[in-house]
């Protein structure tokens, strides 16, 4: 039957519409065996006019098969998915042997349109992205491993001896370099004040003043003006005028809330209480105060130290950062 199919005479010209119609059906299937491309028999020059009429097309014409060309196969397949298993990659490309396959691949490698990402104990081809670490980041990553193991090793059982914790800034110290995707690494001030002694981070955080809502005044020089909060009688009797109806700045009362926060050598501020300081003033979504704040650059907002410090009601009123890590402490930054 099959046979009977290709009988009749040999066409030396390639009918109308046909490169066409070939290049619809192999895009349709990714790839198509190249004897069976048209059902009529195709004599020498027509059949050079298609394979040529094809390739013009951008498809990759080969001897054996015609096929959507296989750097296009494979961009489309790692815009479908956020990462492909590497070791599946020939097996998804239509029409293309492993060795055709690991040589799309890398030319994607090396053009930069593809990287290797390690998940699972597993290689798997992605998309460079915000998802994805550049190589200055793997190396503060590793960095940050290093010391962070260094620490770690200081909590080791000691016989007879009772058990160390660790301080929770230095922790964050080691695991906060890695800045949001799109945005460079902040400048970070070199810590070199002590924290006060005999405490610990529940201790400092208890006797912080956790609904400060302007920092103290000067004692030298006219206080400057503050626009009255909602709780100041202020509020009340003083004359507003039209154009100071506005609320103020909420980057601004975000950093002085901070500000007020802040202990003298400790410039990192337990989000939490930036919080609570913040709704005493009647701030509205406070979170989003906070990294709209961060996003104009007043200050820097890091992640939990990761070591289950944290409580359950603090990390629920903490801002979240793109992996939904809890960003927990602050710092006014150019200070």
């Amino acid at each position: 039957m099959a046979r009977a199919r290709t009988r009749g005479p040999v066409t030396d010209d390639l009918p109308p519409g046909t490169v066409a119609e070939v290049e619809g059906r192999v895009r349709a299937a990714g790839a198509l065996p190249a004897r069976r491309l048209v059902a009529a028999k195709l004599g020498r020059r027509a059949e050079v006019l298609l394979r040529e009429g094809l390739a013009r097309r951008g498809l990759e014409v080969t001897a054996k098969v015609v096929r959507v060309a296989l750097p296009e196969q494979l961009r489309a397949l790692l815009a479908a998915q956020p990462s492909v298993p590497a070791a599946g990659v020939a097996r998804r490309l239509k029409g293309a042997s492993a060795k055709e396959a690991a040589g799309a691949v890398a030319a994607l490698l090396d053009a930069g349109e593809a990287v290797v990402v390690a998940r699972g104990g597993k290689d798997h081809l992605a998309r460079p992205s915000g998802e994805t670490l550049r190589r200055d980041e793997i190396a503060r990553l590793q960095d940050a491993a290093q010391r962070l193991s260094k620490l770690m090793a200081a909590t080791k059982p000691r016989r007879g001896k009772p058990p160390r914790t660790l301080w929770r800034a230095d922790v964050d110290a080691c695991v906060h370099d890695l800045a949001p995707p799109g945005r460079d690494a902040p400048a970070r001030e070199t810590r070199t004040a002590a924290p006060v002694a005999n405490t610990t981070p529940a201790q400092e955080r208890a006797t912080a003043v956790p609904r400060a809502t302007v920092a103290p005044a000067r004692e030298t020089g006219p206080a400057a003006p503050v626009a009255p909060s909602l709780s100041s009688p202020r509020a009340i009797d003083a004359p507003v005028a039209p154009a100071r109806t506005a609320a103020p700045n909420a980057a601004d009362v975000v950093v002085a809330a901070v500000q007020a926060l802040q202990r003298p050598g400790a410039p990192l501020v337990f989000v939490p209480d930036v919080v609570r300081a913040l709704e005493a003033q009647g701030v509205a979504a406070p979170q989003r105060a906070l990294l709209a704040a961060a996003a104009a650059g007043g200050i820097e907002l890091r992640p939990e130290s990761g070591v289950g410090l944290l409580g359950a009601e603090d990390a629920a009123r903490c801002p979240r950062g793109p992996t939904g890590v809890p960003l927990s402490y602050a710092r006014i930054l150019g200070r």
